[in-house]
């Protein structure tokens, strides 16, 4: 059997996570090479969702071996660190050793592929295009990728095709080979992608797309953020805020639990920056106090066109009131965020932190907040 296709995203409103569907329903996957040029964590969720949902006990067992290159800061920690936790997964820095250890991680030869090797029994496949391990290289940036697949391979077609991946096969295998372990380097590089100088201009990825029309709007708007705004929002780990006195929806005698954003920093979690109009559901986020994890934490463009972040509910998971607190959100690898509370003092050096990488932003209603 000799199948192949192609997607040309977002045409016709397929994306490139189809040709990972169609794969899965065609023959059976036991192994997973994979060598790309960055991974997001919103990449690799994205692809974990989708695999889990075709078959979820395949892509448990399914031998997982990720080669990942770090040019230019690109890649998430949080990314390789949602790598590592796959099931059956293993995770090599492309020239990582070398890399890690000039500024800012600038390549001496830029590592670039996007080649997803599918191999079973006897089953030959392979997935390339232009579409990086990021969410919007994966669903909706404009890319163009191909499937190749051979099953049992008998007539020349079929034979040439599996050849053809040997040799890729073969490629990777040696890529793998003189690639760095991880866990060598991957503290080092955590220090340099949090370093100043990175965070207070990440470099771009295909995640950092937006098309709301707040970009247009001068600088005089406190609220209107600009697209290193956005960038530092989908780089930084933690964002921090001031929360003020929150609205009584729980009713006149109950504490709070809605709290009020400038709009889009729903970048820091994981969603697009696109209008939408007033009162629209962007989505939910899983948000950990204490011992407690609520996967329904609601985040709505409000009415008062701000972004809207329902927070564990005090007393029920939550801590007794958010008012006049400082709230600190950090996110984590599994795609959840853990939320603490700080002092006066810890709010003082988040502050410090967040203006060193001009993360530092006051609202119009005077509430500081910012990102680091």
């Amino acid at each position: 059997m000799l199948f192949q296709t192609f997607v040309t995203q977002p045409t016709g409103g397929v994306n490139y996570l189809s040709l990972f569907e169609e794969a899965f329903e065609r023959v059976t996957i036991k192994k997973f090479d994979v060598a790309v040029a960055y991974a997001t964590l919103g990449g690799v969720a994205a692809l974990d969702k989708v695999c889990r949902e075709l078959d979820a006990s395949a892509w448990v067992d399914m031998k997982k071996r990720w080669l990942v290159g770090i040019d230019y800061c690109r890649t998430e920690p949080l990314a390789i660190r949602r790598l590592q936790e796959l099931p059956n997964s293993k995770v090599r820095i492309h020239a990582g050793k070398v890399v890690v250890a000039r500024k800012q991680c600038t390549p001496i030869l830029p590592f670039h592929p996007k080649l997803f090797l599918l191999g079973g029994p006897k089953t030959f496949g392979a997935i390339c295009g232009s579409g990086n391990l990021s969410r919007n290289g994966l669903t909706k940036g404009h890319e163009v990728g191909s499937l190749t697949l051979a099953h049992d391979p008998s007539s020349p077609e079929e034979v040439e095709v599996a050849n053809i991946y040997a040799q890729l096969a073969t490629w990777h295998t040696a890529g793998w080979s003189e690639a760095s372990e991880v866990n060598v380097i991957l503290k080092q590089y955590e220090e340099t992608y949090d370093a100043v100088d990175q965070l207070r201009s990440p470099a771009p990825t295909d995640d950092d797309t937006s098309d709301t029309d707040s970009l247009a709007i001068g600088k005089g708007n406190r609220r209107a953020l600009g697209p290193m705004d956005l960038r530092r929002l989908r780089a930084c780990r933690h964002l921090w805020i001031e929360a003020g006195k929150l609205t009584k929806n729980r009713g006149v005698l109950k504490p709070g639990n809605q709290l009020m954003l400038t709009p889009m920093t729903r970048v820091f979690f994981g969603f697009d920056a696109s209008d939408v109009q007033k009162d629209t559901a962007i989505g939910d986020v899983t948000i950990t106090y204490g011992n407690q994890t609520r996967p329904d934490c609601s985040l709505v463009f409000s009415n008062n066109a701000m972004d809207k972040l329902t927070l564990p509910v005090p007393d029920n998971g939550g801590p007794a009131s958010y008012d006049g607190k400082n709230i600190l959100i950090e996110k984590r690898s599994d795609g959840g965020f853990v939320l603490t509370l700080g002092a006066h003092s810890d709010k003082n050096r988040w502050i410090k932190r967040s203006q060193a990488i001009e993360g530092y932003r006051r609202m119009s209603s005077g509430r500081q907040w910012g990102v680091f």
